[in-house]
C-alpha cells in the first residue's frame, strides 16, 4: 500500500545491519586475559632468570611452556567450536522464509 511505499522510503529495510568479525582479531582476543597474561608473564620471568644465573628454575620454565602450549590448544578448540556455531547461525538465517501472508491484505509478500 502506499503507507508502507512511504515508511520503507523514509525508514529503510527492517533488517539490523549485520557486521562481520576479524577471524584473527577474534583468535587472538581469547589470548587476552587475566591467566594468560600470567602465565606469559611467569614464563618470561623465569626465562630472564635463568639467563642471567639468579635461579636455576629451568624445570618452572619448561612448566609454564607447556602451560602456553595446553592454553594455545584449548584456545584453539574453543575458536573452532564458536566459529562452527556461527556458521551453523548464519546457514538457519540463511533458511528463513523471506515471504509473509499479511492478515489485512490476503496475499503473499516479500518482506525486505
Amino acid at each position: 500500500s502506499e503507507e508502507v511505499a512511504r515508511r520503507f522510503e523514509q525508514y529503510g529495510p527492517k533488517q539490523l545491519p549485520e557486521k562481520k568479525d576479524n577471524i584473527i582479531l577474534k583468535f587472538l582476543s581469547y589470548f587476552w586475559g587475566p591467566i594468560p597474561i600470567m602465565i606469559w608473564l611467569a614464563s618470561i620471568v623465569t626465562l630472564v632468570e635463568c639467563l642471567y644465573g639468579k635461579s636455576e628454575h629451568w624445570a618452572g620454565f619448561v612448566l609454564l611452556m607447556g602451560m602456553r602450549f595446553l592454553l594455545f590448544i584449548f584456545v584453539t578448540a574453543v575458536f573452532f567450536e564458536e566459529h562452527i556455531a556461527g556458521n551453523f547461525i548464519a546457514v538457519l538465517k540463511a533458511s528463513l522464509a523471506p515471504k509473509v501472508l499479511p492478515g489485512d491484505e490476503h496475499k503473499i509478500v516479500e518482506v525486505l
